[in-house]
């Protein structure tokens, strides 16, 4: 059910959370891990956790439990808030929980709350805290299969909010779309900077994000003025909305991946009053970034730059040598600010290798961040990317180590090694590809779908590879490391043993899939997932399926049955349901609901 809530009602509530967490003795230095989705009851929860003075640690319930699981043991939460529209928490993660907590909260949607839950609870707590109190923790991917939690600090969440405010015209009159990955720090910017500039947060419905058209239509309604995306996320925006148009959206800031000009005009068509901001940062740099306003008629380039520093900020390119980089010079990317994470939490060694005292001044509050990426300075002074420096990817708008993916598909018992690529596909979309060798030479060993499986027990969606490649051997240099560039393409399904379309239906999904897709013919038996699918191709494909049929059906069926012949089945029995559905209806019924869809067009 939808709520509003006044800044009044909000402080209440959250005072009430604080008290209770102090009560159980949980404040400073202390980490609260936070179990929901996004809705009014997070923010409640985020600044509540902060009012105490405990750092928040929020477990996406999407992600597998071992993973969770993964998270509780590394962060060792003093308390747990759970919303209770999130469901139960698998036993794997409550068990890990239980291990360390003081107390659960558990927090209601609002109209099943206590009547007095919005009441004040006296006094505020008089709290200390300082720009290097832990102020979160939030988990990227590791290089060893462990995944490293950055030690978020209190000083950048309020530092460039009047920045921010003034350059783009930010005020409390805006709407900020809640959209932000719920365990990733863009997150931060979706809640924290609207709550200072006294703006509207906006949620959306949390069981709907995934159904095509809804964004476009939800931020129509709802007014929205503001929005922080990834690029993956602004492409499906403006593709499952065709011919709409949102008004109200004025700003929308990048980050996370990539941005090609394309995408931003396609933005720009749905959005006409739009301005678009393209970040660079990490989840160690906070939210110290560099940043490139985009105008989609003047850009010269396909891939938009990543800028320049906001104030306090600079993006360094240092060469091979150390030194500052020349203009066309490619260099690896270092940030330079005061507001950078503390490091990774229990790993000094990396934490020093990425975090380092300014060797041009030598003072130790002058830090620098080595990002891993590739760029080079423009001539006037932006930096534009040119890749990685390492094994770590950008997978739609999410930072992917491929080490750590390949521990975990090395924990199959029928792989004895495994090594991950990423293929550049058309349209510049990067698809993961896995190749494998089975622990008993000559063993054919599982098929594609068991290693999926097995991966997404205990990775997120995003981690997971679209193709495994059966490999008697991987391919080494003559150094004995793993030659990636002799690694094969992955093979199409056989086209001897495609299944053409039969039915006007599968002939209509399979000229959906290879348009969204990039591949030539498609069997009814193909596997979506095979051919480089994915979740927001699966979005795409939905959307296109809704506008040809007027049928809507959940992502989930995309993933229970990923062929043609299956989505087929599921389009016409969503058909044949809406039918039955209408037969059952008097003949008053039937005119008032085409009187309803008369009005609504």
């Amino acid at each position: 059910p939808r709520e509003r809530w006044t800044y009044a009602e909000l402080n209440a509530a959250t005072d009430r959370i604080a008290r209770a967490l102090a009560d159980a003795r949980v404040g400073v230095d202390d980490v609260v891990a936070i179990t929901g989705h996004r809705s009014a009851a997070l923010v409640r929860a985020l600044l509540g956790t902060m009012k105490s003075g405990a750092a928040f640690l929020v477990l996406d319930p999407s992600y597998p439990a071992a993973r969770l699981a993964e998270y509780a043991r590394i962060a060792r939460p003093a308390a747990h808030i759970h919303l209770s529209a999130a469901g139960d928490l698998p036993g794997e993660v409550a068990a890990v929980l239980a291990e360390t907590l003081r107390t659960t909260l558990v927090l209601h949607p609002r109209s099943e709350e206590p009547a007095d839950a919005m009441d004040s609870a006296g006094d505020p707590l008089n709290v200390e805290v300082g720009p290097d109190t832990l102020a979160y923790l939030s988990f990227t991917s590791g290089t060893t299969g462990t995944p490293k939690a950055v030690m978020g600090r209190h000083s950048s969440l309020t530092h460039f909010t009047p920045w921010l405010a003034s350059e783009f015209g930010l005020s409390a009159s805006d709407r900020f779309s809640l959209l932000s990955g719920l365990a990733h720090d863009p997150l931060h910017r979706d809640v924290f900077t609207p709550l200072q500039l006294g703006a509207s947060v906006v949620a959306p419905e949390p069981d709907e994000t995934g159904t095509p058209g809804y964004l476009a239509r939800w931020m129509r309604e709802a007014g929205v003025t503001v929005a922080h995306l990834t690029p993956a996320m602004g492409q499906v925006l403006a593709d499952a909305s065709e011919g709409e148009r949102i008004d109200s959206l004025r700003r929308a800031f990048f980050v996370g991946d990539v941005l090609r000009r394309a995408d931003v005009q396609r933005l720009a068509a749905l959005a006409p009053n739009l301005r678009v901001v393209n970040y660079y940062g990490s989840t160690e740099t906070q939210r110290a970034v560099s940043y490139h306003v985009v105008d989609p008629q003047a850009e010269q380039k396909e891939i938009i730059p990543l800028g320049r520093g906001i104030p306090g900020v600079q993006l360094l390119v240092r060469n091979a040598r150390g030194e500052i980089a020349g203009i066309g010079e490619v260099g690896e990317i270092w940030m330079r600010s005061p507001h950078l994470a503390a490091g990774y939490l229990g790993d000094e060694a990396l934490s020093a290798n990425r975090f380092i005292t300014n060797p041009w001044t030598g003072e130790a509050g002058d830090r620098l961040y080595r990002t891993g990426d590739l760029g080079r300075y423009r001539p006037d002074g932006e930096v534009e990317p040119m890749g990685r420096a390492d094994q770590q990817v950008q997978v739609r708008g999410f930072r992917v180590e491929l080490g750590e993916v390949e521990s975990a598909l090395t924990s199959h018992p029928a792989l004895r090694e495994a090594v991950l690529v990423v293929r550049e596909m058309e349209g510049g979309d990067r698809r993961l590809v896995a190749y494998w060798v089975p622990s008993d030479e000559g063993a054919e060993g599982p098929d594609a779908a068991a290693l999926r499986a097995h991966l997404r027990a205990l990775l997120p969606e995003y981690m997971v590879p679209s193709a495994y490649v059966r490999l008697d051997r991987l391919p080494l240099t003559a150094n004995g490391k793993v030659d990636r560039r002799a690694l094969p393409d992955p093979e199409a399904p056989s086209r001897a043993l495609l299944v053409e379309p039969r039915t006007a239906t599968e002939r209509m999904i399979a000229e959906i899939w290879t348009e969204v897709l990039g591949v030539e013919r498609v069997g009814v038996e193909d596997d979506f997932f095979v051919l480089g699918g994915h979740s927001l191709k699966a979005t795409q494909v939905l959307a296109r399926i809704s506008r040809s049929l007027d049928v809507e059906l959940p992502l989930r069926v995309l993933f229970e049955t990923p062929t043609v012949a299956g989505l087929a089945g599921a389009v016409e029995a969503a058909v044949a349901g809406a039918l039955t559905e209408l037969e059952g209806l008097s003949d008053e019924e039937v005119a008032a609901l085409l009187a309803e869809m008369e009005e609504g067009a």
